[in-house]
Order: C-alpha cells, then structure tokens, then sequence
C-alpha cells in the first residue's frame, strides 16, 4: 500500500501499511484562551497563571468573570522568563 498523507481540517490521517490507519491530531493553541486552557496546552498550576494575572506579569482580557490570555503575550512571558545556566 501507498504511504499516503490525508489532511482533513485539524486531522492529519496518515494511510500506511505500518501505521494501522492511525489518526494523528496537531492540536493548536487558540489566540485567546482561558486560564484553565493555558494550563491544558502550557502547563504549570492555574495559580501560578492567576498570580501572574495579579501581579501584572502578564497581559489579559476580562469578560465578564473569565480571564483571556493572548497567546502572543503568553510566548513573550514564557521567553522573559527563561533562565540559563552559567557557563564555566
């Protein structure tokens, strides 16, 4: 059989006789997303995310009670915040 890749929306499909007809996501961050989704894609507790929030570390939208974060501000906070270690 043909190894052949079937790209449907947000599915990537790949047809091969090795793969057993195996679905495979690439799932993307929305531009704006909630503080429970930053969790779900970024990682850390939503307590850190909160704090940073009031800190005003990091940029937010409010509407109503729910608390967006701009995925652009979210990647500048991540690189701000990168730590290296001392070269010998």
């Amino acid at each position: 059989m043909n190894n052949a890749i079937v790209r449907t929306a947000n599915v990537t499909r790949v047809n091969a006789s090795n793969t057993n007809g195996i679905i495979k996501r690439k799932i993307t961050p929305p531009e704006l997303m909630t503080l429970n989704e930053v969790v779900k894609f970024y990682g850390v507790s939503l307590w850190f995310w909160r704090t940073q929030v009031w800190r005003g570390n990091i940029s937010f939208i409010k509407k109503s009670r729910t608390i967006y974060l701009h995925k652009p501000d979210i990647l500048a906070f991540i690189e701000r915040n990168k730590e290296k270690l001392p070269t010998m």
